[in-house]
């Protein structure tokens, strides 16, 4: 997806009133970021490779529905 698509979303979602928005993207350098449960632990699957900088909540949240517009 272009920047422009990404920044348009971005702007749609804190126009609508959003407080969170998670942009997980994938590269070779950067800093990496994880997920947490309800219970404030690492989720399963998360990322563990070079010990996450950030980790949010990310199981069981509402996310977008890319078969949708």
């Amino acid at each position: 997806m272009h920047d422009e698509t990404w920044a348009a979303a971005v702007r749609y979602a804190v126009d609508q009133g959003t407080d969170v928005i998670n942009m997980s993207f994938g590269n070779d350098g950067g800093v990496a970021v994880g997920a947490i449960d309800k219970d404030g632990n690492r989720w399963e699957v998360s990322n563990a490779r070079g010990g996450p900088a950030l980790m949010a909540p990310g199981v069981e949240i509402l996310g977008a529905d890319p078969t949708r517009s």
